[in-house]
């Protein structure tokens, strides 16, 4: 019995001198969802109103430098680098009480002011431009390398300023365009968010 357990320990020894170690593993999957967030938001000035009642107003037109009733604050959020454009809906002012009066879009004029707490973009209307039918970059951002206007919309607000008939515009003051025919005219301005 004794040769048997001792060949038997013998035989336990050799085999565990040539076993392996047994390594086990496990996979857990991790996964990333990354939706783009991209929201434009009119948060004041939605709606613009010029209204001329004397000679004065068609002399030297109205302003958004002096009234902030001609502003329009405009926020953005979004997850990545963006640019906003803006366009008229069409060439001309559209009248609502005779088809035949026209009031050219050129009159009115824009600019936008940065207020938020992003750093201003590298390309944005800084200056007095033109109103047109033709979709125009007003701020453009995308190609920052720097991480660009991702954000919320308190680090990218601005105001578009807004003037119609003063004696800077191109076209001039409405009063020199003469024969203007009283109506009210009406104009639908598009920003657009793209990213």
């Amino acid at each position: 019995m004794k040769k048997l357990v001792l060949g038997a320990a013998v035989l336990l020894f050799a085999q565990m001198g040539f076993g392996q170690a047994v390594n086990e593993s496990a996979i857990i999957p991790v996964s990333v969802t990354l939706n783009a967030v991209s929201r434009l938001n009119v948060e004041s000035g939605g709606n613009i109103k010029f209204v001329f009642t004397s000679i004065n107003d068609y002399n030297t037109g109205f302003s958004g430098e002096t009234a902030p009733i001609y502003r329009t604050t405009v926020s953005v959020a979004s997850s990545r680098n963006f640019s906003v454009n803006m366009y008229s809906e069409a060439a001309n002012f559209l009248p609502t009480d005779n088809a035949a009066n026209t009031l050219a879009i050129e009159n009115l004029e824009y600019q936008l002011d940065w207020t938020g707490t992003a750093a201003v973009p590298n390309t944005y209307a800084s200056v007095w431009a033109q109103m047109a039918s033709t979709s125009t970059a007003i701020i453009d951002n995308t190609t920052d390398g720097d991480g660009g206007l991702a954000g919320d919309g308190t680090a990218n607000r601005f105001e578009i300023w807004w003037r119609i008939g003063t004696t800077l515009n191109s076209e001039g003051t409405l009063l020199s365009q003469g024969n203007i025919a009283a109506d009210h005219y009406v104009a639908n301005i598009f920003i657009e968010l793209t990213n």
